[in-house]
């Protein structure tokens, strides 16, 4: 199953199951990804091989004004739903196959306990965009975004505390690898640690102001993060001491993932995926056969990897990236991240997108 942001057609994964969102407020769940399905239109939803439990071809989507679309007999009926929010979500989260939530603009945060079947607005308290969710456990996670806003909860979200972070800078990413022990990375240069799940947060010096899009940790010591002009920067002691690594890229790094301490890929803007073998030190471009932005990207396994950006596309490797398959959805749509909740199954925000002013609700 997987949850896909702004989304004409789905594109399926067997086995292999996660979560995209992008230009909207759209969700659903959906399996078999390896695929493409028919091409839709607006209002319109598709899903096939559902593993979590429902009919192989429902589907749930929500769209603009907070709508859901709860899709049947392989999207040619379409139920309407309420969700009760509106707005665009940037990223998603999941800790199991049941739990998990999306954040967006104006302070939004959504809940599923059911695999996506349904979502609960939750309260945040903020009007503060939201730019990234981590959660440890269905109970404990922390949700960031502008302002330097840290907000974090203990309770699955049923309340959200906010956090001082001692900064107003825009917090673009969070890591924990532990309920103790995370980091926050954002604008100017903006490293934060915690080692108190966030009761302190503690700024890390890392000698430069590039921007910080996005930060990724093996375990309590090993972490990277990345950024403007291709920076990508390595720290082996939990943040303490932070080194930069040339990838020869000069453009915006989006996203991140590494399976281990040596192997590992970034992403970015004009379709660059870059790829080490060796934590970081070297890294070698792999084509992607597009020039637009990647935003997302997510592996299960050393062959098996997707990544997602705009202009409707996701590419998808058997081999480790050494070819990617470009699959091409409609256009005027962009996919923001995607997350998973383990090999079997997981879901995608899925669904709007934006021409200009004008939204459109597209579910697949």
């Amino acid at each position: 199953m997987i949850f896909i942001a702004k989304l004409a057609r789905v594109l399926i994964i067997p086995s292999f199951i996660g979560s995209l969102l992008g230009c909207g407020s759209v969700i659903s769940n959906y399996a078999d990804l390896d695929r493409p399905s028919p091409t839709l239109g607006q209002g319109e939803a598709y899903s096939s091989n559902n593993p979590a439990g429902q009919p192989s071809d429902t589907g749930r989507s929500v769209g603009s004004e907070g709508s859901i679309i709860k899709a049947t007999d392989g999207g040619t009926k379409g139920v309407p739903q309420k969700s009760g929010i509106t707005g665009q979500l940037d990223s998603v989260y999941f800790t199991d196959a049941n739990n998990g939530w999306a954040v967006g603009t104006n302070g939004i945060i959504i809940r599923t306990s059911d695999g996506g079947a349904t979502w609960i607005a939750q309260t945040s308290g903020i009007t503060e965009g939201l730019k990234s969710v981590f959660f440890i456990d269905p109970n404990i996670g922390w949700a960031v975004g502008g302002a330097g806003t840290i907000l974090m909860t203990s309770d699955g979200g049923v309340t959200w505390n906010p956090q001082t972070s001692g900064t107003r800078q825009w917090i673009r990413g969070v890591f924990f690898a532990n309920r103790d022990i995370g980091w926050v990375a954002g604008t100017a240069g903006t490293i934060l640690k915690t080692s108190d799940g966030g009761e302190n947060w503690i700024p890390q010096k890392t000698g430069i102001t590039t921007g910080f899009t996005n930060i990724f940790f093996i375990d309590s010591n090993i972490g990277w993060t990345v950024g403007s002009s291709g920076t990508v920067l390595k720290t082996t002691d939990g943040g303490a001491n932070w080194v930069s690594h040339s990838t020869g890229a000069h453009v915006r790094l989006n996203g991140l993932f590494f399976l281990d301490k040596n192997i590992g890929w970034v992403i970015g803007a004009t379709g660059t995926i870059l790829k080490t073998r060796d934590g970081g030190l070297t890294w070698n471009p792999q084509k992607s056969w597009t020039n637009e932005p990647l935003d997302g990207i997510y592996f299960v396994d050393k062959d098996s990897g997707w990544v997602v950006g705009s202009d409707a596309l996701i590419l998808r490797t058997r081999d480790g990236g050494l070819t990617w398959e470009p699959k091409k959805l409609a256009a005027k749509t962009w996919y923001k991240a995607l997350s998973f909740a383990n090999t079997q199954r997981g879901w995608g925000v899925k669904a709007i997108r934006c021409w200009g002013d004008d939204w459109f609700f597209i579910a697949n």
